[in-house]
């Protein structure tokens, strides 16, 4: 468990956000804990999550700019024979960011459906 604060990236100098799509190499499933496993301890690294479709995991990094990110690239996935390829997408604007789950209660929910 741990304490969680939300802070305003650019107070912080983590102006830039990116998405990013990985493709993985056919690798044993060892190797791609490892990967996963180098992604989940990098403080850069926001979310990570394994995916469906034409990539297989789904990033969301942040970096104080983009020779910041071309460097965290290189140490995380870019390096790494295990990744085929990668795409990046830049974030030009943050419409809505949220963690947080929408909870309701079953009886809430009854009396939505009986509207």
């Amino acid at each position: 468990m741990a304490d969680v604060a939300v802070v305003d990236p650019a107070r912080v100098d983590r102006k830039m956000t990116f998405v990013v799509e990985l493709m993985l190499e056919k690798v044993r499933a060892a190797e791609a804990a490892a990967i996963k496993k180098r992604l989940r301890e990098a403080a850069e690294v926001q979310q990570c999550y394994n995916i469906t479709g034409d990539a297989d995991l789904l990033l969301i990094i942040t970096a104080r700019d983009v020779e910041d990110y071309e460097d965290i690239s290189r140490r995380l996935f870019s390096a790494d024979a295990g990744v085929r390829r990668y795409r990046t997408s830049v974030v030009m604007d943050r419409v809505k960011t949220s963690m947080a789950i929408p909870v309701t209660s079953t009886a809430t929910r009854q009396a939505k459906r009986k509207r």
